[in-house]
């Protein structure tokens, strides 16, 4: 235990760091301080009886629009942009969204050209072995998503189009798992199109039947119906169609064991002009994820066969509905997402997929090859979060705790460049608190810290990041070192933070297995 003088040193110089006003913390110089700090102590336990859920290994995955502009913007050969999507590996890569359903694979021997607005996008065989071979060196794992609107005239899936991407693609040896259409409960009101729920299951067999075909893809995932979120924002006009649970029921009665993973996307709310910057911190906002994968999750268990339970996000986005300009290239993007991804292996949400890796205001990275803020933390999940999750818990008398988000795991051991045993645990969260810092009373020592805060205080729409107080940034076109900060007594969280904790010693047994 601390003795009282040490502890008003440390918490002093806390105070000292957090509550200036006037920063240049990638020198670490502190040119003024407040002198009032309030700090909430916050008691954690971490249940180490039992493993909640597994993850997948490629829990936090990525996903990239289906007009395949990124392929036509940027070069995907680029060293540096393979540095960027390697830190991330192993994960999955969707291509898909809206314009999945106008995709038409047109091979190198073939004349095609794309219609107009939304009738057809055609792809060539040198733009799919771009994709393919990005996605191989980056060490990740291609989802693609087929086109559901290539139909016969009794409305059933023509699956021709499919049948000459996978001639082309087996012959090359490509790995792909895939999905078939994009939010087909709403195509009524994106397209004035319909297709049912019972249909769509009886299109998704005849897709598996096919894939059984190919001895390179009788082992793809198949994964579906990728409906739209289950709850959304209150505030926000419905969609005009069948509501994405009633869908994904009837759709899951009828399509029997032919899918290996039900899907379902996400977004807090689809009007972007509405987005303001509270609305990173409304509770009555960050809450409906959870409420969202509550629902998903009796869902499954009701309408799936025993044991066929797998469940993604299979495309998800910050509070700025798919992502906006000046909000989700900011750091609150980060807080958002950490928070979900902590929700959402506590509901048995195998695997994540974020929009988008590559894009100018809402991916991690940007078109000048150059990550957003919340990318690091990105990194630091990949790193030291494992695939158990575990049960955590935390009381105090005084602080308004739905504000403060805490998630934990079985920190990664195996591939990490920490070189952490097997035993440690990790907790992560965020303390969206406009005011109270928050001092972690843990019952362990021994612990690293990796603290992620705005380069200015208390601005979480700021566009850069510290670690443990040190401005994140490129070394040399690479990735820094992002190395660990020993705890001197209890780990804080300021308002406004992320933070991710290795509790070094835990030594639970359910993290050794």
């Amino acid at each position: 235990m601390l003795m009282p003088i040490t502890f008003f040193i440390i918490l002093y110089q806390f105070c000292f760091s957090v509550c200036s006003t006037e920063t240049n913390i990638s020198q670490t110089i502190w040119k003024r301080l407040s002198p009032v700090c309030a700090t909430i102590p916050v008691r954690v336990k971490v249940d180490p009886s039992a493993v909640v859920f597994n993850v997948d290994s490629r829990f936090y995955s990525i996903g990239q629009g289906a007009s395949l502009s990124f392929v036509f913007r940027h070069n995907l050969s680029n060293p540096v942009l393979k540095l960027f999507a390697k830190e991330l590996a192993p994960a999955y890569f969707r291509v898909g969204g809206t314009k999945s359903n106008f995709l038409v694979f047109c091979d190198d021997e073939e004349v095609c050209e794309d219609g107009p607005g939304y009738s057809n996008i055609t792809f060539s065989g040198k733009v799919w072995d771009e994709i393919n071979t990005f996605v191989k060196d980056a060490g990740w794992n291609l989802v693609f998503t087929v086109n559901a609107f290539l139909r016969t005239p009794d409305n059933k899936w023509d699956p021709s189009n499919l049948i000459k991407l996978l001639e082309y693609s087996s012959k090359r040896g490509y790995k792909l798992d895939f999905e078939l259409g994009n939010e087909p409960n709403a195509y009524f009101h994106k397209f004035n199109k319909t297709i049912t729920p019972e249909q769509n299951a009886e299109d998704f067999k005849s897709f598996k039947a096919i894939l059984k075909q190919y001895n390179n893809y009788q082992d793809s995932l198949l994964i579906g119906p990728d409906v739209t979120a289950m709850v959304k924002y209150e505030t926000y006009k419905p969609l005009l169609g069948m509501k994405a649970d009633k869908y994904l029921s009837s759709f899951l009665d009828n399509v029997g064991d032919t899918i290996d993973v039900t899907s379902s996307h996400f977004y807090y709310c689809d009007h972007k002009d509405h987005v303001m910057p509270s609305n990173f911190t409304s509770l009555q906002i960050l809450d409906i994820f959870s409420r969202n994968a509550k629902t998903l999750r009796r869902l499954v268990h009701q309408h799936r066969p025993s044991g066929k339970y797998r469940t993604w996000i299979g495309e998800s986005g910050d509070v700025a509905g798919g992502g906006l300009k000046n909000f989700s290239d900011r750091f609150a993007s980060g807080m958002v997402w950490l928070d979900k991804l902590g929700i959402g292996a506590l509901n048995d949400i195998e695997v994540f997929i974020r929009e988008v890796f590559l894009d100018d205001g809402r991916g991690l990275i940007d078109p000048d090859i150059f990550p957003h803020v919340d990318y690091w933390s990105a990194v630091l999940f990949r790193r030291l979060v494992g695939k158990e999750t575990l049960k955590v818990s935390y009381t105090q008398s005084t602080l308004e705790l739905k504000r403060l988000r805490l998630y934990a795991h079985c920190t990664r051991t195996a591939g990490s460049s920490y070189h952490y045993q097997p035993g440690a645990v990790t907790i992560f969260g965020v303390n969206f608190n406009k005011e109270e810092t928050v001092e972690l009373l843990l019952d362990v020592g021994d612990i690293d810290q990796f603290l992620l805060t705005p380069v200015r205080p208390n601005n979480i729409l700021s566009r850069y990041g510290a670690l443990n107080g040190v401005e994140l940034a490129l070394n040399n076109g690479s990735v820094p070192e992002m190395s660990p900060q020993p705890v001197v007594g209890n780990p804080i969280m300021p308002q406004g933070s992320m933070g991710f904790f290795v509790l070094k010693n835990a030594d639970f047994k359910i993290c050794k297995s």
